[in-house]
């Protein structure tokens, strides 16, 4: 598989033991402790130490779960590669994070018969930008991650960050729910087709067809696929809507396919592909944002993303998606 960057949005609530709506200045204030002579910029100060220890800033944290680790990545004259700017309450930056614990070779492509082992003890590296905004006067704090489709450290990041939005027992674990903004949903809905409808039910065998099969036997998961010929099927049009009602009427062991698990799969020019429930609207899906989509790719020379055009596009999506959630 390609090592193609995308990006993760995640938003994220505070979880109050009150459960009422607290704002991150409050939340920050009665962590930190801070009276009325502390400064809001002192407090946040205080948080974006929080924050980058719990990356891992002066050793790896090591997310035994996944057997990842994460750790905040080192410029050549070993600053930190993050940066706290006021007023915007942002911290964003480099993360160095991987697998650890399978025993592996590199191998020199020049050269076949020179290798280096990789210990179960050492952990393969990528690097991944994250960004981080908690306004002060919202309730809601946005988490943009960048990772690979199949290297992603983004879990662990999430682990990490749990500890930090936590307190005594005045704030339980925080609530970091998927987002894909608006523009996004509807650029993949206007290129799409439907590639697939999928049905899926249960069948049951008759008891007196074996005597020694237990019930769990007499029950098979069935799933039923049709594809379309019509390769221009566009969801969410009223001709997508008259297959679905169509098809629906079909039957299968005397019973419609309106009454199975119904989902349709579709894709896009570049063979994106996406998947959602009939019962739910279009609107409910998320598809992925593949940063080489927008423009953004790896350096074939150095193996690296434009990690300055990673944040500009990771800027302008937090001011799109403030705009989105009406704030």
């Amino acid at each position: 598989m390609a090592h193609n960057p995308k990006l993760n949005v995640f938003i994220i609530k505070l979880n109050p033991r009150t459960k009422e709506d607290v704002t991150f200045r409050e939340f920050f204030r009665q962590k930190y402790h801070a009276d009325q002579s502390t400064k809001d910029s002192d407090v946040y100060k205080l948080f974006y130490a929080d924050v980058i220890n719990a990356l891992g800033n002066k050793e790896f944290n090591n997310d035994l779960t996944s057997k990842k680790v994460i750790g905040v990545s080192q410029s050549d004259n070993n600053s930190v590669e993050f940066s706290i700017r006021e007023p915007e309450q942002l911290i964003d930056g480099l993360l160095d994070g991987g697998p650890y614990g399978l025993k592996r070779e590199y191998a020199d492509i020049a050269d076949k018969d020179s290798r280096k082992q990789i210990d179960t003890s050492e952990a393969v590296l990528d690097k991944f930008y994250i960004m981080l905004n908690t306004p002060y006067n919202q309730t809601e704090g946005y988490l943009l991650v960048q990772s690979y489709t199949e290297s992603s450290i983004t879990e662990s990041i999430k682990k990490a960050l749990y500890k930090v939005f936590m307190f005594d027992d005045k704030y339980f674990q925080p609530d970091f729910s998927p987002f894909v903004p608006k523009s996004f949903v509807e650029k993949f809905e206007k290129e799409s087709t439907v590639r697939l409808f999928s049905y899926d039910t249960i069948l049951g065998v008759s008891p007196c067809l074996r005597d020694d099969i237990d019930s769990e036997g007499r029950s098979f998961n069935v799933r039923i696929e049709l594809s379309p010929l019509d390769k221009n099927i566009r969801p969410g049009t009223s001709y997508m809507e008259t297959i679905i009602e169509a098809l629906g009427e079909l039957l299968f062991n005397g019973k419609r396919l309106s009454e199975t698990s119904r989902k349709i799969y579709i894709e896009d020019g570049n063979k994106r592909k996406v998947n959602y429930d009939v019962e739910k609207e279009l609107k409910s899906i998320r598809p992925t944002i593949y940063l080489e989509d927008e423009g953004i790719s790896i350096d074939p020379q150095t193996g690296l993303l434009n990690y300055v055009a990673v944040k500009e596009f990771c800027l302008t999506q937090l001011n799109d998606i403030k705009k989105e959630r009406r704030y």
